[in-house]
């Protein structure tokens, strides 16, 4: 029970009326000498708002510290009786209205040095980070979405300056790295559980009660700087990306472009043991077991494909039409170095054969002209040897005459928006926990599940 509250109440209310009647002064002073307009009484406003909160925020404190006790007197630690030391010791709070300060007694264990502010537990005091659960998500939030922490800092800053709201960039970055892995930890334990047991958790249907419809499984992968060398002195590492949704999420435009309105990204800075256990995840999410068909599409790297078998046997694999778009434009800047013209006619004829069910023509094409090259440069694919591998994952008119998607750069889109937009900016280093966890909420937010977010940062 909160003792003396008519007494606090009776007191903040009389400031406030103090600050309104000085709104109300400054609006007719600023009319009588011809200067007021809506600039000039937004500042009035602005200022008499912020002495307004802060008095409500004194006023809770007050109230937050006349509590009658409400704790029990036990050690945590060692079970023994805390004491008193009967001394009222302030502990501010950051929350999202500015600073909050208790008084409060302080207890302490004589046995093991123990100890706790009167009513801490009971006000779910803790005093690690000294902020609130809603600030708490807002710094998360800031701390994955802008290019760096300490843009983090300043964008909390601008926003909620006014209202006395700072937070430091080492504390925006311990705070969404710690969230961080609280989420990728429960990921990983769903993803264990459905990897060891998929019995139990994908759907095993009869053909007749399944869904008409696709669900589709994106992979692909980007290079992250990190604070990690390789034998070879290297310090980027591969961020594995996948991206699940079904064709019930795709909206095809009258343009021919697809929109996919919904989708799942799971991220995994590591071997490609832990990501597949992911992958299932995600696909999974996406309706997995439950659709007739399911489409695993890929840049063509072999331990893709490799994972794909193992996780879904029934899958059909097709290779992603962008990479090979991409690499076939690349491929033609190698035969014709100095001929833009002739460089896109070639990339274009290639493409075009690919798309009308002219793979072979397109790969014969491509093996007379490529005796044109004496050596690969490092990064450009073998575009034939590429193309022959994949020889049953290219059927591109097959496919889309069967109504799938054959990729459009949605797994490269996620590239950069997921991972390279925050995590690859000029001078940027991660460690290997730190690059996971701001990946797995970048996963999250760009999923639109925030939500899951949110849930762990209130338990």
């Amino acid at each position: 029970m909160i003792n003396n509250a008519s007494e606090i109440l009776t007191q903040s209310t009389n400031e406030i009326k103090e600050v309104l009647k000085k709104i109300v002064t400054e609006f007719i002073e600023e009319d009588q000498e011809k200067s007021l307009s809506i600039n000039r009484a937004e500042k009035i406003l602005g200022s008499a708002i912020e002495n307004i909160i802060k008095l409500i925020m004194d006023m809770a404190g007050g109230l937050l510290s006349n509590i009658s006790e409400q704790d029990n007197r036990i050690c945590e630690h060692c079970e023994r009786i805390l004491r008193t030391n009967k001394k009222l010791v302030p502990l501010t709070l950051m929350t999202l209205y500015g600073k909050l300060t208790i008084k409060r007694d302080e207890l302490h264990c004589r046995a093991c040095g123990g100890g706790r502010g009167l009513n801490d537990g009971y006000l779910q005091i803790f005093k690690k980070h000294r902020i609130t659960h809603d600030l708490c998500e807002l710094v998360t939030y800031v701390g994955q979405l802008v290019a760096s922490f300490e843009e983090g800092k300043e964008t909390i800053k601008k926003f909620l300056g006014f209202m006395g709201v700072e937070v430091s960039t080492s504390q925006i970055r311990k705070i969404a790295e710690e969230i961080g892995e609280k989420v990728h930890k429960l990921d990983k334990i769903e993803s264990e559980k459905i990897y060891n047991e998929p019995e139990k958790y994908i759907p095993t249907l009869l053909e007749k009660d399944k869904r008409e419809g696709v669900s589709y499984t994106l992979v692909d992968g980007s290079q992250v700087n990190t604070r990690i060398q390789d034998e070879n002195g290297s310090s980027w590492k591969e961020m594995k990306l996948v991206e699940g949704f079904s064709d019930k999420d795709i909206i095809n435009r009258k343009n021919g472009d697809s929109v996919i309105v919904k989708k799942e990204y799971g991220a995994i800075l590591g071997s490609v043991e832990n990501f597949k256990k992911e992958v299932l995840r995600v696909a999974l999410g996406s309706g997995y077991g439950l659709y007739r068909n399911h489409v695993v599409l890929g840049d063509g790297a072999a331990w893709i494909w490799n994972m794909s078998k193992e996780l879904f046997p029934d899958a059909i694999e097709i290779l992603d039409f962008y990479h090979v778009s991409e690499n076939t434009h690349d491929y033609a800047k190698v035969l014709y170095p100095n001929d833009e013209v002739s460089r896109n006619r070639w990339a274009n004829i290639i493409l075009d054969k690919l798309k009308n069910g002219k793979e072979d023509e397109a790969i014969e094409l491509i093996d007379k002209d490529k005796l044109k090259i004496r050596k690969f440069p490092k990064g450009i694919v073998n575009l034939p040897e590429y193309l022959k591998n994949n020889r049953t994952r290219i059927r591109y008119k097959y496919f889309k005459e069967l109504g799938y998607y054959i990729g459009s750069g949605a797994i490269e889109s996620g590239n950069k928006t997921v991972i390279q937009q925050r995590m690859k900016q000029a001078g940027m280093r991660w460690s290997a926990s730190g690059g996971q966890y701001i990946a797995t909420l970048r996963s999250k937010y760009k999923s639109n599940i925030w939500n899951k977010v949110v849930e762990i940062i209130a338990c």
